[in-house]
């Protein structure tokens, strides 16, 4: 940037110029962001499909995975994640009257099943304490996040830096 502002001269034009390149920074880093995000988002949905579960489990799984990209206009400091109930946020599912059982597999409780639980001992029930205690069950957990990253992680780098250099050098094009 100092080689831009020894050029022009013209503090007006030099901001021009400076907002300009970090924008264009901003553009480059989100386009090879989010390509590299696709492709572990893609990873994740073939290593669910694969998976020996439930097909309700499966579509269920297969709906909540997504990514996110942020950028925080304050600090001017991005993030990404994927995986699952990442994205954008859906609307609570609704129960009738009548109906007295749950809501079904959303992304409010699907990480019981994602991360799995342990067997735990229940000593109450809504306040009032049990005079049996029982065991709750266990719930094994669903390993298709955890591999599917593990063997995205290399092929999302080399996307990641395969998609910056050709949106770099589409930017210098355009000057």
């Amino acid at each position: 940037m100092s080689v831009v502002s020894k050029t022009t001269g013209i503090a007006e034009i030099d901001a021009k110029l400076a907002a300009l390149a970090s924008k264009s920074a901003r553009r480059v880093a989100r386009k090879a962001t989010n390509a590299g995000l696709k492709v572990i988002t893609d990873k994740i949905r073939l290593e669910i499909k694969t998976e020996p579960i439930s097909p309700q489990l499966k579509r269920a799984l297969l709906r909540t995975v997504g990514r996110r990209f942020k950028r925080d206009s304050r600090s001017d400091s991005m993030s990404a994640k994927a995986g699952l109930g990442v994205g954008k946020k859906s609307k609570p599912a609704k129960r009738s009257g009548k109906n007295k059982g749950g809501v079904g597999l959303t992304t409010r409780n699907l990480h019981w099943f994602a991360l799995g639980t342990i067997q735990r001992l229940v000593t109450t029930r809504r306040g009032s304490s049990l005079k049996r205690k029982r065991y709750s069950g266990r719930i094994k957990a669903v390993p298709a996040v955890a591999r599917a990253g593990r063997k995205a992680a290399t092929e999302a780098i080399s996307t990641i830096r395969r998609v910056a250099l050709e949106e770099i050098a589409n930017e210098v094009k355009k000057l």
